[in-house]
């Protein structure tokens, strides 16, 4: 299941790539559809990302905010989008979704939303 998890986004107009990482940033599942990224630099960009993530977990945290549930970078080519399952949640989890500018980034965002309980159930069972 968990390998097909990650399908539904491949679809969404200006979908380039997306990832499922635990909460260090080891990658347990990713795709691309730029094959001018290797799965190695892919993972890299990920894990980048997954720290930038992270360190607003620890700000919104030192301020008083809660758990950051949800970050969105928006760049001149591209979108990324990062979920998180939560801390107390039955596996911490991060997943990852990147479109291009013009992409359908809300429908992505919506998309990973609905994916990301079912990640949580198939990783803790």
């Amino acid at each position: 299941m968990l390998e097909h998890s990650l399908d539904k986004l491949k679809g969404i107009k200006g979908y380039l790539g997306s990832a499922i990482a635990d909460y260090k940033g080891e990658i347990l599942l990713s795709h691309t559809n730029d094959m001018n990224i290797s799965k190695e630099d892919f993972a890299i960009i990920m894990g980048t990302i997954n720290d930038i993530f992270r360190d607003a977990h620890t700000a919104s945290a030192s301020l008083d905010l809660g758990q950051n549930k949800e970050m969105t970078v928006e760049t001149e080519t591209a979108s990324i989008i990062t979920l998180c399952s939560g801390i107390d949640s039955k596996v911490h989890i991060h997943i990852f979704a990147i479109f291009d500018k013009d992409g359908n980034s809300a429908l992505g965002r919506l998309t990973l939303k609905k994916i990301l309980p079912k990640v949580v159930e198939e990783i803790a069972s």
